[in-house]
């Protein structure tokens, strides 16, 4: 029970923003060792064969050392559970198009097509087989998806059928070692790698409006990162050096105005685009933006295509 509440809790805060990801050069080769350390009691006790195919071990990702480990610990447990006694696990790392794919592949219970678009959906799990006593919620598979989106990467899943085995694989920006040192935070960055600060408290009818946004910005190599508050914006902004940032204006506890010219003050020397958010506005509330430094303005919901046209122009 302890270790599922633990699960639950994670979930949230990943899910919602709450998580802080530190990032430094990290050897791919590393992780796989660790993340094995942890999952190989599970993989023994059922009698499993697990082997290794590390392309180059001396690949390197810019990340937190400890969730990319939670990330392939869930993956090898994971295909543990759904692969019967004395199966088999491979763990591959291949560089590909300037990503390192990381992948989990088994020879187990396999998944219907009609599963594969939920299975990184919280609570969503294969169906029970006799031999496998491991339990669970389905948070794994959720977490893994969250962790990775942190870290500007996405997470795929395939399968030939019920039978056939399962493939999970992990896609990571490759990171230059040399580029990496060289690389400070006032470099001049592509608009394929800008990052988007936004402060908004998404309830719950907000929630599933903003996931959309995200994917679709995601989607265009934009990096995204959600603050639910004013402090944790604040906190994020130290270290990550937007090039866009967007606040919900009417935010609790700390106005969006009053938030807007912190963040300016916290790098006065950066010109970051910055992008009020708020309900259906009068002048006013425009000219209260512009006076905040805001450079735009824009009601909620917020529609991809005037996001993305904002982005475009940047600041004026």
């Amino acid at each position: 029970m302890s270790h599922l509440v633990n699960d639950l809790m994670d979930v949230s805060r990943v899910t919602k923003g709450l998580v802080s990801i530190d990032k430094h050069e990290v050897s791919v080769a590393s992780l796989v060792t660790s993340a094995v350390e942890q999952s190989r009691p599970l993989i023994e006790a059922r009698g499993q064969a697990l082997t290794l195919d590390i392309e180059d071990d001396t690949l390197i990702v810019l990340g937190d050392r400890s969730r990319l480990i939670q990330v392939l610990t869930n993956l090898l447990n994971n295909a543990a559970k759904y692969t019967q006694q004395g199966g088999r696990i491979a763990l591959t790392a291949r560089v590909r198009d300037e990503q390192i794919e990381i992948g989990v592949a088994d020879n187990g219970i396999g998944m219907d097509a009609s599963l594969l678009p939920h299975v990184f959906e919280l609570f969503s799990q294969a169906e029970r087989t006799p031999d496998r006593g491991e339990g669970g919620l389905g948070l794994g598979l959720a977490l893994v998806k969250s962790i990775v989106a942190l870290h500007n990467g996405h997470v795929t899943a395939k399968s030939a059928g019920r039978g056939m085995g399962s493939t999970f694989t992990v896609s990571l920006p490759l990171q230059q070692q040399d580029d990496a040192r060289a690389a400070g935070p006032h470099t001049d960055r592509t608009a394929a790698s800008r990052r988007i600060l936004v402060v908004d408290p998404a309830e719950e009818g907000d929630a599933a409006l903003w996931a959309e946004l995200w994917a679709a910005l995601q989607a265009e190599r934009y990096t995204v990162v959600l603050c639910h508050d004013g402090p944790s914006a604040l906190a994020s902004a130290k270290g990550q050096h937007p090039d866009a940032i967007l606040i919900r204006t009417d935010l609790p506890g700390l106005d969006g105005h009053a938030l807007a010219r912190q963040l300016r003050a916290l790098h006065p020397d950066e010109r970051a685009l910055y992008i009020a958010v708020s309900g259906p506005c009068q002048s006013h509330d425009k000219i209260v933006a512009r006076g905040a430094g805001f450079d735009h303005h824009l009601e909620r919901p917020v529609l991809i295509a005037s996001l993305r046209r904002m982005l475009k122009i940047g600041p004026t």
